[in-house]
């Protein structure tokens, strides 16, 4: 399993998120700023809204 997952943004911003504690599937996460989950076939992006709850801005599942 990796211990950290590179992200790269439409707009080329990357980030190295670290693997971090999950019920279920594999989460990787800054805490701040982004958050990816991966759970069976699905994948969600999450970035935090204006009140700091994190939100999915991308969803998808592997058919």
């Amino acid at each position: 399993m990796l211990m950290f997952a590179k992200v790269v943004m439409p707009d080329g911003t990357e980030f190295s998120l670290p693997l971090v504690p999950s019920a279920s599937g594999s989460r990787y996460s800054n805490g701040v700023s982004l958050e990816i989950w991966l759970k069976g076939n699905e994948l969600t992006v999450s970035t935090p809204s204006e009140s700091g709850v994190m939100e999915a801005i991308y969803e998808c599942k592997v058919k």
